[in-house]
């Protein structure tokens, strides 16, 4: 028997290797050499000659190992090889790196009052929203704002188009390729940078675009058909306008919400979808959905050649429509990475037909990898990128022992016991093609795709692999039923109408599913990102198992099915300790974070304790507690919060608290007690704190509250401050002393209540000062400042924002003092950490704004 299995696993080793995969080493020598020349300052030059003597090297021992053999010089050619590959990565990514600074330099040039003009192709489709449309240009023409001089930019500019400037863009319905000419554009400033939160100006570099201008007014732009149109252009064009016409007939096919969920579909347009069902997806695990996964390209091409052959059409020529097919698809969805990846698989599975040998599944994901990073190298720091890969990687390697361990075999064992009856045989096949296999192919990716989704969303879905069984089928019937009607709709009103009610209807079932488990208890968790160190441990030991080598013996099974659930427990412990990440080491961390012209500061203490003093602003056009301090918060890996702070209920400090208090309710939440602000956005944060906090308190000065080697004592304001018509004089001012650290906190403290806490021979003594008011006039005198004698300061302020602040009087006295300057304005989030006697500071970024 021994025998018989080792023959016949040698014979199915011959005809799917599983080795022997040089594609697979070279694409992981590409990425590797590209994610090295990320990190290092090396010159482009440097990696260049480095990977020609590399390669000159390989053809030389390729050569004498032809003329003499040798398995060492095979082997070394390969390291070589691979060697050369890795360095040409490193040198394409370093040559990425000099265009994004070069870029950077030009726009800083071109600036004049916060305005740019340029000109250049429309490089990309018109993606129309609501209230705006966006774009991206490229072989930008810039003119510098001082001396007149003209540089041609290496990177793309997004242009987003509001107001009238869109209904010009709506009007012109440009195509790529078109000339567009862009004068006195806003340029908008570089975002907030914050842990864990998403980086707008990070997403646009990793697209090829150096940033964004803002049209308003249609006399800001021209837009004008290309006179030199080739034939690459014209083809662009022609989907363009077919894209448009495939999205019209969507939307009178079907009810608006129904289209908003069918073009997501289709086109990976999730942006389309309200933000309540985008978060519901997100908990469900169903957000893929809407990426253009391999899912989506897998079932067009399948419906395509089924078209074929039903129109008794051969094999071979089906696989060559589908293939076709499947480009116009990927132009449409504008070159998605998932759907490249996708197509060319599929290219690469009717290889047979063409070639005359089958082609190794892995090797052909690592084949386009190496296409896509060839063609669109920027793509690897893609999130879509990343994940669809992992996704694939996951289906490959993970499903097959899964379904293999955990499904049952469909017929009974003779010779043991009864024979299982006819019922009984088709339960179990049923129960393991409809149930168990697409649940561990479901378990399987999310158990790759595990630390990018924590990573990138702070949240795992515990029911993904649920909800992927039960929207399965109408997905499936979505994504065919849009396909005919992007293809057949247009032979009449009919036709149209019956397809778009079939994908409306199946694309509604698959949100009412998700949007149902989504907010069942214990569907998804909130959680902190894993540190890259963690990640690579991770796939370390995910995919160092023995199951991803040959199994030729019944005994190597066995070992494999064991080592398989070992490697699963093992993942269980990494999870348990993940949830360890963000609880207190025994040291001090302060965090400000970016919320722009506002406050907001997170404090954990030794004993992990957590505190949060102020929130940033709230509002209906932007809430900074949904969309910065929550996210950032997740991302340290907070999971509760013993003290909130409001300082005072102006708008830039309590705007965002009620977003936070509803995620981590509270155990104690102090504020000043100044009721007076009438205002929607201080109500707005009463109503949250009646309802969420557990206890309040309206603190005075001379408060303390206790820790364990930690202090907090209250140093303002008072009764006098509080009855003040002025919010700000009642602004809360906290002094937090740990062992031989302090830090004060002075909230919106004006020069008057300094005074008097010099007047009062107050404690000010503190290493770290957040200065008060974001560094307006009249603060930090120069008495205070020698009273409090910080080391570090930090001032909370926007980025070119409308006050002015810091005050240029302020930033002078500090510098004077000999104090050390932060500004989240400048280095975005600033995080310390402190022993209770060393400090450590690290930024999130160290040339924010340019400054």
């Amino acid at each position: 028997m021994s025998a018989e299995w080792r023959d016949g696993d040698n014979r199915e080793n011959q005809s799917r290797p599983l080795i022997k995969r040089p594609v697979v080493y070279l694409a992981l020598a590409w990425m590797g050499g590209m994610i090295v020349g990320s990190a290092g300052a090396a010159p482009v030059w440097g990696f260049a000659w480095a990977a020609v003597v590399c390669g000159g090297a390989h053809g030389a021992i390729v050569w004498m190992a032809r003329r003499n053999g040798g398995a060492w010089r095979i082997g070394a050619g390969g390291i070589l090889l691979w060697g050369a590959v890795f360095l040409l990565g490193a040198a394409r990514q370093r040559q990425l790196a000099d265009e994004e600074r070069l870029s950077q330099a030009m726009i800083q040039a071109a600036l004049a009052d916060g305005v740019v003009s340029f000109t250049g192709r429309m490089g990309s489709s018109v993606s129309a929203r609501d209230q705006s449309a966006t774009f991206d240009v490229t072989d930008c023409l810039l003119r510098a704002a001082k001396d007149g001089a003209v540089y041609r930019l290496p990177l793309a500019i997004r242009v987003t188009c509001r107001g009238p400037a869109l209904w010009a863009v709506t009007k012109a319905n440009p195509a790529p390729g078109h000339w567009v000419s862009i004068r006195d554009a806003q340029w908008n400033p570089p975002g907030q940078v914050n842990p864990g939160v998403f980086q707008y100006d990070d997403y646009l570099r990793d697209h090829g675009a150096v940033g964004l201008a803002v049209c308003y007014s249609d006399r800001q732009l021209m837009i004008a058909p290309p006179t030199d149109a080739g034939g690459w252009t014209r083809f662009q064009g022609w989907v363009a306008g077919y894209r448009t016409a495939v999205t019209g007939l969507i939307r009178v096919s079907m009810s608006e919400e129904q289209a908003k969920l069918v073009e997501a579909i289709l086109f990976g347009r999730a942006w389309r979808i309200p933000e309540k069902q985008r978060d519901a997806f997100l908990r469900s695990g169903t957000m893929h959905l809407f990426a253009v996964s391999g899912l989506h390209t897998g079932l067009m091409a399948f419906f395509v050649f089924l078209g074929f052959r039903l129109a008794r059409i051969r094999p071979k020529w089906a696989y060559v429509g589908a293939c076709l097919c499947l480009v116009i698809y990927v132009i449409l969805t504008d070159f998605r990475p998932s759907a490249i990846r996708a197509a060319i698989m599929y290219g690469c599975v009717s290889a047979p037909f063409f070639l005359k040998y089958k082609v190794d599944p892995l090797a052909a994901l690592a084949f386009a990898a190496i296409v896509s990073l060839a063609i669109w190298p920027r793509a690897l720091w893609q999130a879509g990128f990343q994940l669809s890969y992992l996704c694939m990687l996951g289906l490959l390697t993970l499903a097959p022992p899964l379904m293999d361990l955990l499904t049952f075999q469909a017929p009974g064992r003779k010779g043991v016991g009864e024979t299982p009856s006819w019922w009984a045989r088709r339960g179990r096949v049923w129960l393991s093609q409809l149930v168990l296999r697409p649940a561990m192919v479901c378990l399987a990716v999310q158990l790759v795709l595990l630390p990018f989704l924590t990573l990138y969303f702070q949240r795992v879905s515990f029911i993904a692999p649920l909800t992927a069984i039960l929207t399965a089928f109408p997905v499936m019937v979505a994504i065919g039923a849009s396909a005919l009607l992007s293809t057949v709709g247009f032979l009449g009103p009919d036709v149209a109408g019956g397809l778009g009610w079939l994908a409306g209807q199946s694309a509604a079932l698959t949100k009412w599913v998700s949007v149902g488990l989504a907010w069942a208890p214990g569907a998804s968790v909130a959680t902190a990102g894993m540190p890259y160190y963690m990640i690579g441990a991770y796939y370390v030991w995910l995919f160092s198992a023995s199951w991803l080598r040959p199994v030729r013996t019944p005994v190597e099974a066995f070992r494999g099915r064991a080592e398989l659930l070992i490697r699963l427990a093992g993942v269980a412990v990494f999870w348990a300790v993940l949830g360890w990440i963000g609880v207190g080491d025994g040291s001090l961390r302060i965090v400000f974070l970016d919320v722009g012209q506002g406050d907001a500061c997170f404090t954990q203490f030794p004993d992990g304790k957590t505190m949060l003093v102020d929130g940033g602003g709230g509002g209906r056009q932007w809430d900074q507690g949904t969309r910065t301090v929550v996210p950032a918060l997740t991302a340290m890996g907070v999971r509760k919060l013993d003290l909130l702070v409001a300082t005072h209920p102006d708008a830039d400090h309590v705007g965002g608290l009620p977003a936070v208090m509803q995620v981590w309710p509270p155990a104690l939440t102090l504020h000043s007690g100044d009721d007076d602000k009438d205002t929607a956005v201080a109500e707005r944060f009463e109503t949250a704190m009646t309802v969420f906090a557990f206890r309040n308190k309206a603190v005075r000065a001379g408060d303390r509250f206790d820790g364990d080697g930690y202090a907090a004592e209250v140093l303002w304001p008072t009764d006098a401050a509080v009855a003040a018509p002025e919010s700000n004089a009642a602004s809360v001012a906290l002094r937090i002393v740990y062992d031989q650290f302090a830090m004060l906190l002075a909230g919106d403290m004006e020069a008057d209540a300094e005074g008097e806490l010099i007047r009062a021979k107050a404690p000010l003594e503190a290493t770290l000062l957040k200065v008060s008011h974001h560094g307006s006039s009249g603060v930090a005198t120069s008495a205070f400042l020698q009273a409090v004698d910080p080391e570090v300061s930090v001032i909370s302020v926007g980025i070119d924002n409308r006050y002015g602040h810091p005050a240029p009087s302020v930033v002078e006295r500090l510098e004077k003092a000999g104090v050390m300057i932060f500004r989240t304005d400048r280095h975005g989030a600033i995080e310390f950490k402190t022993d209770g006697r060393r400090l450590w500071a690290r930024v999130a970024t160290a040339t924010k704004g340019g400054g």
